[in-house]
């Protein structure tokens, strides 16, 4: 009984943060011309703050960060390429991985304790390639979900809230899924950010290799997933 009730007020305490956050970001949007650009030019005037107080502006990236990816909200790539601009490849790497992470396993919780699972499978309806991982709660499957190009970040959080895979499981599939793209696009940032320190022009061999990397990373993803799919089929 003590159990329960300490797991509904984590619960409370959690769906209380993510009402603040929501709230602010709707302010933002009510407040300006949101659109892509604007939301990268808002990011990015964080820079002094970030010089002057490193520590501070982690934390709160990392909690925003967080916060976003527990959502269905949009241009989540804008922002991580943001974060990469910000506090370049390594930092920048801690804060989306372990964000997008952290995000995901709140929105499979919170799914998992308040959605109507008729309302999880009205999304997964859009995606029919997603519905044989209805039936699975094996890591490597959770993972592999990942792959499948134009996925939408939360859906894999709304489809596994509806099978038996633990919570730690998610977890770790939600984080080793999206290492190589969050590599990818926080790479992208970090080299927009010493391209423009160092005042390099916008056709060095760098940046259009990392401008590469995303236009195939779909390529790569579905690659991955075909390879895992013969996998599984000669098993």
């Amino acid at each position: 009984m003590l159990s329960k009730l300490t797991k509904n007020k984590t619960l409370l305490i959690i769906l209380s943060l993510l009402t603040v956050f929501i709230c602010l970001i709707i302010l933002l949007i009510a407040k300006t011309d949101f659109n892509p650009q604007s939301l990268l030019d808002f990011i990015a005037s964080f820079s002094v703050t970030i010089e002057k107080n490193p520590v501070l502006a982690f934390i709160a990236f990392f909690l925003f960060y967080t916060a976003v990816c527990s959502i269905p909200f949009p241009f989540v790539s804008i922002i991580t390429l943001a974060i990469g601009y910000l506090f370049g490849f390594t930092l920048g790497f801690i804060i989306t991985s372990f964000g997008s992470a952290l995000g995901g396993l709140i929105m499979f919780s919170l799914s998992r304790r308040f959605l109507n699972k008729k309302v999880v499978q009205q999304a997964v309806k859009k995606f029919p390639k997603v519905e044989p991982f209805l039936q699975s709660d094996d890591l490597l499957v959770a993972t592999s979900i990942r792959f499948i190009p134009g996925m939408p970040f939360f859906l894999p959080s709304l489809i596994f809230s509806m099978t038996q895979i633990s919570a730690s499981k998610f977890y770790l599939s939600t984080q080793l899924g999206l290492l190589i793209t969050m590599a990818i696009f926080i790479n992208a940032g970090a080299t927009l950010s010493s391209l423009s320190t160092a005042g390099a022009n916008l056709y060095s061999p760098k940046l259009i290799a990392s401008m590469l990397l995303i236009a195939l990373l779909p390529l790569m993803l579905k690659a991955i997933n075909k390879y895992r799919l013969r996998l599984r089929n000669n098993i």
